[in-house]
């Protein structure tokens, strides 16, 4: 999922180039308000995962200072000198926050190196999940 800022919103410009890819833009307008709404954002989530494996939220509500902030925070990270990096590194999945390379390093056939900054913000002990499935529904999108 990427969300971005509303001035920053992809347009399809005509270009030369024979193929163009058009990310799935999801607007997120009027979904608390209306339920045929919601349903419609539902199913352009789905096809968007099944066809794409991403797309680009509009009308989210964060603002864009926040979603700047973030990526301003990961890149500092990034930048960081290596010692201070290496505090972070694990393959632990406990650790709250953790960093570390080429995710899939004993699971793949090939290598897909990238660095990876994970932070878990669930709760330690989550609730029940067919509690929460329960009660989803008037909470989520």
């Amino acid at each position: 999922m990427i969300m971005i800022a509303k001035n920053l919103i992809l347009e399809n410009n005509s270009s030369d180039v024979k193929s163009q890819f058009n990310i799935p833009i999801i607007d997120l307008q009027g979904i608390t308000e209306d339920s045929t709404r919601r349903v419609e954002v539902i199913e352009q989530v789905l096809i968007a995962c099944e066809k794409w494996g991403f797309f680009q939220l509009v009308n989210h509500g964060i603002p864009g200072g926040v979603l700047d902030e973030m990526i301003d925070g990961i890149r500092r990270f990034h930048e960081q000198d290596i010692e201070v990096k290496k505090e972070f590194y694990s393959r632990d999945t406990t650790w709250k926050v953790s960093y570390l390379s080429n995710y899939a390093l004993y699971k793949s056939k090939a290598a897909n190196w990238r660095d990876t900054l994970g932070c878990m913000m669930a709760p330690n002990n989550p609730p029940d999940l067919q509690n929460c499935l329960k009660y989803a529904g008037t909470y989520i999108i």
